[in-house]
């Protein structure tokens, strides 16, 4: 996670012009994603890192939106839900992470407390119930 200095980046850089906005965009994303990785620490950019190089294969994604949706998916709606699914586990990983500091525990996630994670994503977020079932 970014430190708290991160998230009072300047935006000065920023060209919000109609004409220009193509050419600006792509100069300024470096440029903000430097000065962003500059103010990390060591081990927030190896854990920046591992969420970049990290990703679902695009196969198994593909079988299981195929046998979900019961037709052939298009490759860019297949690399849609691959990042989709990658942000809902980073999701479920930070609030586990909650979750286990709440317990005062430390070392690896148990299923527990991917568990109450996801009882706590369900709770907050109403567009999650599927059913009205509890699950655990």
């Amino acid at each position: 996670m970014p430190s708290e200095d991160s998230n009072n980046i300047n935006n000065e850089d920023i060209n919000t012009s109609s004409t220009n906005e193509e050419s600006s965009s792509t100069n300024i994303y470096p440029s903000r994603i430097t000065k962003i990785l500059d103010t990390f620490t060591d081990k927030e950019i190896l854990r920046y890192e591992s969420f970049r190089r990290s990703g679902f294969p695009k196969n198994m994604i593909r079988k299981f939106t195929n046998h979900t949706l019961k037709q052939a998916c298009n490759p860019n709606f297949i690399i849609a839900i691959s990042g989709i699914a990658k942000v809902f586990v980073g999701e479920i990983v930070y609030e586990a992470k909650a979750v286990q500091s709440d317990l005062n525990e430390e070392g690896p996630l148990l299923p527990s407390h991917v568990h109450e994670a996801y009882r706590r994503l369900c709770n907050r977020c109403p567009n999650m119930k599927i059913y009205n079932k509890k699950r655990w």
